[in-house]
């Protein structure tokens, strides 16, 4: 389930983020905001922060499925 946040952003990386979704819709890829922030954080998290098995972990114990 998602969780609405209130974050502060500041011009260039909102700037940056208005551009990656504008880019993605011109390539014809359904993305929003929020889809961008996510796909940025579980890849920062992959590159630099976490191991392979805490990011598995955690999908792990949030993951729900999909509903039928």
């Amino acid at each position: 389930m998602s969780k609405p946040m209130n974050i502060r952003i500041d011009e260039i990386h909102l700037a940056l983020l208005e551009a990656i979704v504008e880019k993605f819709k011109e390539q014809g890829i359904k993305a929003n905001k929020t889809n961008v922030i996510e796909k940025a954080i579980y890849s920062f998290a992959s590159d630099y922060a976490l191991d392979d098995q805490t990011i598995k972990e955690i999908i792990d114990k949030h993951y729900k499925g999909f509903e039928v």
